[in-house]
């Protein structure tokens, strides 16, 4: 890796794939969880007796979360870095999902922390994906984007596969899917990369895009 404060273009190389699944070691371990969470959320729900009203809400209070999160969650990455910043919102989403432990039958409990864990995996979504934009180069960023795709979406989709091992209307798998939460900042707390340099911001309104852009706004 980087020694703190050198980027991918000031060492004079390319990241490699190597470099770049290492570097999203962390989000390995946040995607399985999280990943898992989709599953163990309604399942143990379902099991509780909950209607499909009330699974449907819970579960889209997850994802108001993590819009907010993706409009005010570099607040904290401006405020104190990256490697803080992930491990504000790491800590943030593993408490939020430890205490559904304790949620029982209280949808307000169960939809508010719901929120919490989206708003946190969106901050830590963008400190990832700023992180690699960081180390790549104009040459790499194609393709190193691509692999972080591909490896997020695959540990997305084993995450469901955790409900082979253990039963979802109790805590157990609860408590994994925290665990793995809070082991994603050992890869981040052991690593000698340093924090991106963060320079001056500026918004990019809808109409801007668009016309920047204008197949891509579409098709997305």
């Amino acid at each position: 890796m980087d020694s703190p404060g050198t980027t991918a273009s000031d060492s004079g190389h390319d990241v490699s794939l190597g470099a770049v699944i290492k570097a999203t070691s962390a989000l390995l371990l946040l995607n399985i969880g999280s990943g898992a969470l989709m599953a163990i959320v309604g399942v143990r729900l379902s099991a509780e007796g909950a209607s499909s009203l009330v699974i449907g809400a819970i579960t889209s209070a997850y994802f108001v979360g993590l819009l907010g999160g993706s409009v005010f969650g570099a607040r904290v990455i401006d405020r104190v870095g990256h490697i803080r910043a992930f491990a504000v919102y790491a800590a943030g989403d593993a408490i939020a999902i430890l205490l559904l432990v304790f949620a029982g039958d209280s949808m307000i409990a169960w939809m508010a922390l719901r929120l919490v864990a989206g708003y946190c995996m969106a901050g830590l979504t963008m400190v990832a994906e700023s992180w690699l934009n960081h180390r790549s180069t104009n040459a790499t960023r194609g393709r190193v984007l691509s692999v972080y795709i591909i490896v997020m979406n695959a540990a997305f989709a084993t995450g469901p596969l955790l409900l082979n091992f253990g039963d979802a209307a109790g805590s157990g798998l609860l408590v994994v899917a925290g665990i793995l939460f809070v082991a994603s900042l050992l890869p981040v707390a052991l690593g000698r990369t340093g924090n991106p340099e963060i320079g001056e911001q500026a918004r990019l309104g809808i109409g801007r895009l668009f016309f920047s852009r204008p197949s891509g706004y579409s098709g997305c």
